[in-house]
């Protein structure tokens, strides 16, 4: 499939003072702010997925920018990593309440090979479980062949992939023509910063679909749980 992706997504009007104010504070380290935080917007009615794509997933590229800019470190970098992946995993007991019955449908949620940034396909696993999947999920820097030896036994209806740096894109293009090889009736679905950067089109299996956000992702995921 030829994916046709912007050259450069504005994510400006994410960046409101209550974002900067936020990422200020998980920067520093301050887990109980982030996590009143979190706490406020559940009492306002806010559900996991906004709160992913609304709070966790706009903070973390701003982060990303301060550090590309040298206002952090990686020191700094890495506390909010780790604080976000915190307070997604203090949210799956309201996925265990909440979550769907179900599916029928199975999907492996996995970084490819050489993807240390973890937080997206976290957040991504969560969300399908929400969804009513069942979902295998793998981490960071899973090396190609045991995830090909884990999807051919398993057989997914799904397999995902978030992506942060475009440094990785040859290795998930050859991981995705590989895995089409092995099961061509999986359907393999990715998204993640990496591809707000492309400036040109990939050539990839017709079974490869690219999602821009979380909200895209839950469209496509209930279309297809519906047919």
């Amino acid at each position: 499939m030829l994916v046709d992706m912007p050259s450069n997504i504005n994510i400006s009007s994410k960046i409101n003072g209550e974002l900067t104010e936020y990422v200020d504070h998980l920067v520093q380290g301050h887990t109980s702010y982030c996590q009143n935080t979190v706490s406020e917007l559940l009492s306002r009615g806010w559900g996991v997925l906004d709160i992913f794509e609304n709070l966790f997933y706009p903070s973390l590229v701003l982060v990303g920018k301060r550090w590309e800019t040298n206002e952090l470190s990686v020191a700094q970098e890495h506390i909010a990593t780790c604080i976000t992946e915190t307070l997604i995993t203090g949210l799956y007991p309201k996925i265990v309440q909440e979550k769907r019955a179900f599916s029928g449908f199975k999907a492996v949620v996995s970084c490819i090979e050489n993807e240390h940034h973890q937080v997206g396909s976290k957040m991504i696993s969560y969300l399908l479980e929400l969804w009513g999947l069942q979902v295998l999920y793998l981490g960071a820097d899973v090396p190609k062949t045991d995830l090909m030896i884990l999807t051919k036994t398993e057989k997914p209806d799904f397999i995902l992939f978030s992506i942060t740096l475009y440094a990785n894109m040859p290795i998930f293009i050859q991981t995705a023509k590989d895995l089409t090889s092995i099961l061509p009736e999986s359907e393999i679905i990715a998204g993640g910063q990496a591809f707000e950067n492309m400036q040109s089109r990939l050539s990839l299996p017709r079974n490869v679909n690219i999602f821009k956000t979380l909200s895209n992702l839950k469209s496509y995921i209930e279309s297809r749980l519906e047919q």
